[in-house]
């Protein structure tokens, strides 16, 4: 896809490559800092209010939970891997300490691959919390009324049923890791464009 965006072009020098990886690489490390910002913020939410019955359920800790700090992880190495295209850019302005074209592929595809993975453990997160929100609201009865203590003539729902504060803060740190992980990927792609057109044209 690159290459045809790209083919009318003339190929990319090492000093634009580097310019790139310099540029796209602090775009790509600001930006995920941004998104990561309400993850990390949702964790420390997390962490202070697991015990308050007004914003977690009783028996909550799922291994959605686990799986979403598996995903903050990836997404804390993601971020790291994008400051790295920067300081690759260093290495390719000097011409000795320039890596070989394989490795800089190399980098691009690891952090490719990285920013995927997190993408994918963001989406089943997402898609599984979502699932589970959506069953709670199907489990309450039509016309019911969900009270905190028990009257009479009134319906009593267990409050194991409600839907808490932390389960929509939840879905929208996963929302955010998936947004994050999207530039990575985009960021990487279109790094590996630009030198996979200067190696066709170098080789």
């Amino acid at each position: 896809m690159f290459n045809f965006l790209m083919e009318n072009s003339s190929p990319p020098t090492v000093q634009e490559i580097a310019f790139a990886f310099r540029r796209w690489g602090l775009v790509g490390f600001w930006v995920q800092i941004v998104f990561a910002f309400i993850p990390i913020i949702i964790l420390i939410f997390a962490l202070f209010f697991t015990n308050n019955p007004d914003y977690t359920r009783p028996g909550n800790l799922y291994i959605g939970e686990f799986l979403a700090f598996g995903c903050l992880s990836a997404l804390i190495f993601t971020i790291y891997w994008c400051f790295r295209y920067v300081k690759l850019s260093e290495k390719l302005e000097n011409p000795q300490m320039r890596p070989p074209k394989a490795e800089v592929i190399q980098c691009l595809w690891i952090g490719l691959i990285a920013n995927i993975l997190g993408m994918f453990c963001a989406v089943v997160v997402a898609m599984g919390k979502v699932a589970t929100l959506l069953w709670q609201m199907l489990s309450i009865p039509q016309g019911a009324s969900v009270i905190s203590t028990p009257g009479s003539n009134q319906a009593i729902i267990n409050r194991g049923t409600l839907v808490v504060p932390l389960d929509m803060v939840g879905v929208q740190a996963m929302l955010s890791t998936i947004a994050a992980e999207l530039v990575g990927i985009i960021v990487a792609l279109w790094l590996l464009g630009l030198v996979s057109q200067h190696h066709s044209h170098h080789s």
